[in-house]
């Protein structure tokens, strides 16, 4: 686990991760957490928990839906690398 700063979008998932510690310059929208390393940069379905990042898979899927079009595009545009 590594102690980070998130913000938190209006409904509830972290939406911007910070591993700066100890910086007491950060806008008043980060505040501490801590978080399993895997977890960090996940956007749109990671809440945090009594001070804890926890990733809700069904918010992950309900995401990756949302975002197939997108996900497939990227994907491959991989591919023609």
């Amino acid at each position: 686990m590594k102690e980070v700063y998130v913000s938190l979008s209006e409904n509830g998932y972290v939406q911007e991760w910070c591993d700066i510690e100890g910086n007491d310059n950060l806008p008043e929208r980060f505040f501490k957490a801590m978080a399993d390393e895997k977890l960090i940069g996940n956007v749109d379905a990671v809440k945090i928990v009594d001070g804890i990042a926890v990733l809700d898979k069904k918010e992950q899927q309900n995401v990756m839906v949302e975002n197939g079009d997108l996900i497939n595009q990227i994907q491959e545009e991989i591919r023609t690398l």
